[in-house]
C-alpha cells in the first residue's frame, strides 16, 4: 500500500475530522481521484471523494452498486473501523 497526503486536508462530512492521508490498495499506486472510496479513520463513515476536492458521506444506492466483492471489503473495512476506533482515539 501507498499512502498519499491530502493538501489541503480534507474534512469527514460526519464528524468534521480533518483527515490528510489516504491509502492506495491499487498497483501501481494512484493519487486519490473524484469516484474514490474512502474510510474515515475517527468515525468509520464510508466517504466518496469528490470534485472540489471534497469528501461525501456515500449514500445507499451508491454503495450497493459497487462491485460485490469491493463492496465488501469496504464494509468489512469499516466494520474493524468502528470497532477500533475507540482505542486509536485513546492513544
Amino acid at each position: 500500500m501507498h499512502t498519499h497526503r491530502l493538501a489541503p486536508a480534507l474534512a469527514c462530512p460526519v464528524c468534521r475530522t480533518r483527515l490528510d492521508a489516504a491509502l492506495d490498495a491499487v498497483h501501481p499506486p494512484a493519487a486519490p481521484a473524484p469516484g474514490d472510496v474512502t474510510i474515515c479513520a475517527h468515525c468509520a463513515t464510508v466517504l466518496e471523494l469528490v470534485a472540489g476536492p471534497a469528501l461525501e458521506r456515500m449514500t445507499p444506492a451508491a454503495l450497493a452498486a459497487l462491485p460485490v466483492r469491493f463492496r465488501a471489503e469496504v464494509l468489512a473495512r469499516a466494520a474493524v473501523a468502528a470497532w477500533l476506533g475507540p482505542y486509536a482515539r485513546a492513544a
